[in-house]
């Protein structure tokens, strides 16, 4: 009895700290994490294996790759600097994201898969293990080639990125979406129900017409207001008087 206690213990341990594989086939975001923002893509590094010198771009959020003749969808692409030949490291149309724990986002593992294998024959997958922390600048690093069996070849790479899902870059952009969104509507529904419930025509069918005609005045005399005592002062000449002396 004992013996079955803890085994079920250990395995609930077991199965505590196993690795989460995602249901996610995205390239750029997944389970709350995004590569949006934290490099500039297409980005570009390089790295050295056996003696030789290699160009890589990373690029998982959609800017396009030139990576040679092909018509896959690249997210990794290796170059060699001395031959130029280019090899598709990984593919956005075969994804794997492997975290350390379904609730643990700090660690996790990339795997774009659906690389080439014209060179040997054997396939790229490029397995990017990713630290999200807020220590030091981002950074992205090839690690070396890993060999798995006779028919895949792993390219190995470090990545290191803030926290954070989405960039402020994205987060602006959507809320002015929004805004323009909202004014658009504002316009359409409110000069619908002028022209057809008020009877309004002409230019008078723009909702709120003697405001929006009065705006720029507002807005021209809300900026004297705050900025006109600033102007007065500066401008003003020097009235001290000076005390006359008996």
């Amino acid at each position: 009895m004992m013996f079955e206690i803890l085994s079920v213990v250990v395995l609930a341990l077991a199965s505590v700290n196993a690795e989460f594989k995602a249901n996610c086939t995205h390239p750029c975001n997944c389970n709350g994490v995004s590569w949006e923002g934290k490099f500039t893509y297409p980005f570009y590094f390089s790295g050295e294996d056996s003696g030789m010198t290699y160009d890589y771009v990373f690029s998982p959020c959609g800017a396009k790759i030139d990576c040679g003749n092909t018509s896959k969808p690249v997210v990794i692409c290796q170059s060699n600097r001395t031959s130029q030949a280019n090899v598709v490291v990984g593919a956005s149309s075969s994804v794997v994201w492997t975290f350390a724990s379904e609730s643990d986002t700090n660690q996790f593992t990339v795997t774009y898969r659906d690389g080439d294998n014209t060179y040997d024959e054997k396939t790229r997958k490029g397995v990017i293990s990713v630290t999200v922390t807020a220590q030091g600048n981002p950074s992205f690093v090839f690690i070396g080639e890993n060999p798995v069996n006779d028919n895949e070849l792993d390219y190995v790479f470090a990545a290191k990125i803030p926290p954070g899902g989405v960039s402020p870059g994205i987060v602006g952009i959507v809320l002015i979406c929004v805004v323009l969104g909202a004014v658009i509507l504002y316009f359409i529904i409110g000069s619908i129900v002028m022209f057809q419930v008020k009877g309004a025509r002409g230019i008078e069918v723009v909702p709120n017409y003697s405001f929006w005609k009065d705006l720029p005045f507002l807005i021209k005399d809300g900026f004297l207001f705050t900025f006109q005592p600033c102007l007065s002062g500066c401008s003003k000449k020097n009235t001290y008087s000076h005390l006359v002396s008996k």
